[in-house]
């Protein structure tokens, strides 16, 4: 599979995570591909897909910022004003509108989750057992507890088995599924019911990138895949090369 970019090269487009070197994309990416190929797309760009763990995090972000907990802010250090996190947590799990999905990077198989991390510039899979307080049935769960409430989700970003009823949708995982959040006028979910070669033309994931000066990243980036930047990159001629 030929490499291509996928990742903004703006760094408005990304949101910095408190406290930590890590910058998440505002809107989903590299839509319209299996999470195979999302995966490699995303590692050939330097960057990960969310883990569960990850998504958590984002959306305690996003709840923090949207009720003035703290401010948030994106990759050029200016504050993201409040209705652009109500939008992107909306654009993960209002339950309206047409069909949005999102994989995140956790594949299960006989009792275990597997998932990336990068180690001195390797991306490097994991495997590990299932926590043993993991919620293993389907059950409507409350996101808001789940997400801010560290009782509630153990150290993998899976929901605990004494999680308080909600609206909030989760089937638990399956033997050779990926985790997805889907959300549509039916409602919004966190499932475990389709394969990594399933793919849909919405169907798209968020990057995080770990690094301490973004700046220098994105520049490298451009240069890779010689991008100027404020030149628009999707050209007739790139598009039929």
């Amino acid at each position: 599979m030929k490499m291509t970019l996928v990742l903004s090269t703006s760094e408005n487009d990304y949101i910095c995570i408190p406290n930590t070197e890590d910058y998440i994309t505002k809107s989903l990416i590299a839509k319209g591909y299996n999470y195979h190929d999302q995966t490699k797309l995303v590692h050939g760009n330097g960057a990960l897909i969310l883990t569960l763990n990850d998504s958590l995090i984002l959306d305690s972000t996003l709840i923090s910022g949207i009720s003035e907990k703290y401010l948030v802010y994106d990759g050029n250090g200016n504050n993201i004003e409040s209705e652009e996190l109500s939008l992107i947590l909306d654009n993960r799990h209002a339950p309206i509108g047409n069909c949005r999905g999102e994989n995140l990077d956790a594949l299960f198989n006989k009792g275990k989750i597997s998932f990336y991390k990068l180690e001195n510039g390797e991306f490097i899979s994991v495997s590990e057992s299932l926590h043993e307080n993991t919620l293993m049935v389907d059950k409507r769960i409350n996101l808001t507890d789940f997400v801010m409430n560290k009782n509630f989700h153990t150290s993998q970003g899976l929901p605990t088995q004494d999680i308080r009823e909600g609206d909030f949708y989760y089937s638990y995982p399956r033997k050779g599924k990926v985790a997805r959040l889907v959300a549509d006028s039916s409602g919004a979910f966190l499932n475990y019911l389709m394969g990594p070669s399933n793919l849909n033309v919405g169907l798209g994931v968020r990057a995080k990138i770990s690094t301490g000066n973004l700046r220098q990243f994105l520049e490298e980036l451009r240069d890779r895949y010689k991008v100027q930047e404020g030149d628009i990159y999707f050209t007739k001629e790139r598009l039929i090369a």
